[in-house]
């Protein structure tokens, strides 16, 4: 096996092939020895270094009578399966001698102590040449290799007819649960052959006593081995039936076949694996392996492999995805980490999936990430505002009105007595505190990988530097006043930045602007190169032109701009100037440079515009029509530095339901009832209605301090409704669907629906042929039985007959 399920590979090995790769750390291995080591055979066929000793028979007195023995050997090995004439020469071998020489010949033990059915079994024999070797040693087929491996093994190992595997399970059934010396039973090897997928009726007949539950040295079961490799459902549902806890075992590095069937999820049969892995137990979704990482981790590995051209792989995952978010997983930060783990072609599948929506929502608006995001917004704004306005003041300081040289004041003449720097350091110390926390809990849940590839915290480490610098710099006076306005303008310019990326987050309209511009960005790439070329080529042209020109060499003391008389630099800021609209025709009085002007005006101006706004407006249609999925994207990344977060500050504590468990829930709801009684029936001079009155003008006033208490608490004294209109989106407004869009709905649904229906009945097409094949195969044993039976009843009635016929001729 795989180094990396703890099996070294077996030198000499080179059967790995047989067992293919799947699923980055799921991948199994096997050690097959299809050339394993076998002594090599001499030009003459005789085998070099020991074959009389290998014979079972004792020295042999005659070479050629050794030879002929063992070529029965060397017959099986060199016999292959692409070649059926091969085997003609193992037939003739087996007719042309008498059974003791057969029965010799068949046990003839050779390196690593196989005999010739294993070999032949190794190279996937015909049915009459497995029969015949059983009838010239009967007791081969019990006989373990070097590893512990049956002729049994072999064939499962190396994908051999069912036939030849029922002939084997036959003569020697104790050898369906044997195991080798790493714990696999045949049925392990027959799952993991990947050239053939094992049948239904292959898995009845090996698992049939016992093997389905056998576990090998790692702790796999054959489930394991059919979830990794693939296996049809029905083949799954033998070794599922009855057995469920099969489905929850785990192996020595805690994993469950659902991870292993994710891990794979690119196969064709791994949709209908996982679905019959989650209708049969839906809580396998959440079981996390022994490196906390939960099976959706799997699918993001194998998803992270799969190229733009593995077209039916990615749909393959997809739909196992799918499967994986219906099962409705616990909202868990590993869980929110596996779904930013995945590719984005994946990832946008998941992130408008109902379910993920919900839980994002409900994650949004529970208390802990309430409380970041409102002081997040509180110190965003006011340190961004506040570092304005005291870099203002101390530039003011630092460059002062009249000649005095800014390089020669002193740090007690450049500093500010503001006592509003103070803000800059609070707000500075939140995110130091809350960007600490966040490491914190990635590395507890060994996730902090995640943290250092992800760009969004390089600024935001970078924003409360920034603050700190610019605060100490500002009450010290420290530092050269020129370098000291280049970083105010850079972390004024951070810091708007950062207060954006903030809210992307919270609002869709600012999430798709945001990601429509950088959108744009990227597709104006190759159009801003051409822009540059051509305002590179007017500028020269036009500088190379007015160069010797009567405006520039005349003498000007009236100081006129003379826009192309300078050096390159300023034509071409010029050029970019006209490109903008700043166009002073004036200054082309030459008739080629009239021509040449308007070349650029055409070119440069109407053309280039054009293209711009084609390529901005159709880029902007596109990531519109992405909107949702941009929006939830972002609120993916934001709710999983949250969680991640109140995951550590709750102590792996449950933070409660809004909807369920906060006591002012019913509160809220009681005093918003108030307003919806009608009172308009009840007379204005009784006691009822100035009560009514009453009641609301105090409710009037206790809201707003409600809310006010709430911000200042930061969202943990609000009641649940608050939090979820805030921050709760739903998709669209169902008053705003025309009905166009209303029959499209209703016809998915519809199809979804129909989709459920088939699945249904491909549930119950899967079960009644399983069942089907487990009554044909006991209907084969009980043939098999009956012809026993028959046969012994057979002969002890010759036998009967033919003792009464000996009494009947000794009277």
């Amino acid at each position: 096996m795989n180094d990396r399920l703890g099996y070294p590979p077996m030198s000499g090995g080179a059967g790995d092939a047989s067992m293919g790769a799947y699923g980055d750390e799921l991948t199994l291995g096997s050690e097959l020895p299809s050339n394993m080591g076998h002594t090599p055979a001499s030009p003459s066929g005789v085998v070099v270094g020991g074959g009389a000793a290998s014979t079972g028979s004792g020295p042999s007195r005659d070479v050629d009578y050794l030879r002929d023995i063992t070529a029965l050997r060397l017959l099986c090995e060199r016999a292959t399966p692409t070649d059926p004439t091969s085997w003609e020469a193992v037939r003739s071998w087996l007719n042309a001698h008498s059974a003791d020489e057969a029965r010799r010949g068949a046990e003839n033990v050779g390196d690593f102590n196989t005999t010739p059915l294993h070999l032949a079994c190794r190279n996937r024999p015909p049915t009459d040449v497995v029969d015949q070797l059983l009838s010239a040693s009967p007791d081969s087929v019990g006989w373990e290799d070097s590893v512990g491996w049956l002729p049994l093994h072999y064939a499962c190992a190396n994908g051999a007819s069912e036939g030849v595997l029922r002939m084997l399970a036959g003569a020697y059934p104790d050898g369906k649960t044997a195991i080798d010396r790493r714990g696999r039973t045949p049925l392990h090897f027959a799952l993991g052959y990947t050239d053939r997928l094992a049948t239904p009726e292959t898995v009845v007949l090996l698992s049939s006593t016992g093997a389905g539950q056998c576990a090998d040295e790692n702790g796999m079961l054959p489930l394991h081995y059919a979830c990794a490799y693939g296996a049809s459902e029905e083949a799954l549902r033998i070794l599922t039936d009855g057995h469920v806890d099969s489905i929850t075992a785990c192996d020595r590095r805690g994993r469950t076949p659902l991870h292993f069937a994710l891990g794979n999820a690119d196969r064709p049969f791994s949709p209908a694996v996982v679905r019959l892995l989650l209708t049969q137990y839906p809580s396998a979704v959440d079981v996390i392996d022994n490196d906390a990482s939960l099976p959706l981790r799997s699918l993001a590995n194998r998803a992270n492999t799969l190229k733009e051209s593995q077209t039916k792989e990615r749909v393959n995952a997809g739909k196992c995805l799918m499967l994986y978010i219906d099962a409705e997983p616990r909202p868990t930060a590993d869980f929110l980490t596996a779904l930013q783990a995945l590719p984005d072609w994946l990832g946008d599948s998941a992130v408008v999936h109902p379910v993920v929506q919900k839980l994002l929502n409900d994650k949004i608006s529970q208390k802990i990430p309430t409380f970041m995001v409102v002081y997040d917004f509180f110190f965003l704004l006011i340190v961004t505002v506040v570092y304005y306005f005291l870099a203002v003041a101390a530039i003011k300081k630092r460059f002062p009105s009249g000649d005095i040289d800014p390089q020669n004041l002193q740090p007690s003449e450049k500093k500010i007595d503001e006592n509003y720097v103070v803000v800059l350091y609070v707000g500075a110390f939140w995110f130091m505190v809350r960007e600490a926390l966040q490491m914190y809990s990635l590395i507890s849940l060994r996730m902090f990988k995640t943290w250092m590839y992800d760009i969004k915290n390089v600024v935001d480490v970078s924003f409360f530097l920034l603050s700190i610098v610019g605060g100490a710099l500002m009450q010290t006076g420290l530092g050269d006043s020129y370098s000291f306005r280049i970083l105010a303008a850079l972390t004024i310019f951070l810091m708007w930045v950062q207060f954006l990326s903030f809210l992307r987050s919270i609002f869709i309209n600012i999430s798709v602007f945001l990601k429509s511009f950088m959108y744009v960005l990227k597709k104006l790439a190759s159009f801003m190169i051409a822009v540059i070329m051509i305002l590179i080529m007017f500028a020269q042209a036009f500088h190379t032109l007015f160069l010797t020109s009567e405006v520039c060499t005349s003498s000007n003391d009236s100081g006129d701009f003379r826009p192309f008389c300078g050096n390159f630099g300023q034509s071409f800021i010029t050029v970019y100037t006209m490109l903008l609209g700043e166009v002073d025709d004036d200054n082309f009085k030459h008739p080629f440079q009239l021509v040449l002007f308007a070349a650029f005006m055409f070119f440069a101006v109407v053309l280039l515009a054009q293209v711009l706004i084609a390529i901005v407006t159709d880029s902007y249609g596109v990531i519109s029509e992405k909107a949702t999925i941009v929006f939830w994207s972002n609120r993916l990344d934001f709710v999983a530095e949250m969680d991640a977060i109140a995951a550590l500050v709750c102590k792996g504590n449950d933070q409660g339901d809004p909807a369920s468990s906060d006591r002012s829930l019913q509160m809220w709801k009681k005093l918003m009832d108030l307003f919806e009684d009608d009172i308009s029936e009840i007379p204005m001079l009784s006691a009822e209605f100035w009560c009514y009155i009453f009641i609301r003008l105090i409710v009037c006033v206790i809201v707003p301090l409600w809310l006010l208490v709430g911000a200042v608490t930061g969202g943990i004294l609000w009641p649940p409704q608050i939090r979820a209109m805030i921050f709760v989106f739903s998709r669209r407004d169902p008053s705003e669907i025309n009905d166009a869009e209303q029959r499209t709905k209703e016809l998915n649904e519809f199809k979804a629906l129909m989709k459920d229906h088939q699945d249904d009945l491909n549930s119950e097409l899967a079960t009644n042929k399983a069942d089907l094949v487990s009554m044909k195969t006991q209907l084969v044993d009980i043939k098999s039985d009956v012809a026993t039976q028959l046969s012994e009843i057979k002969q002890i009635t010759t036998e009967v007959y033919e003792l009464q016929l000996q009494l009947t001729l000794d009277s």
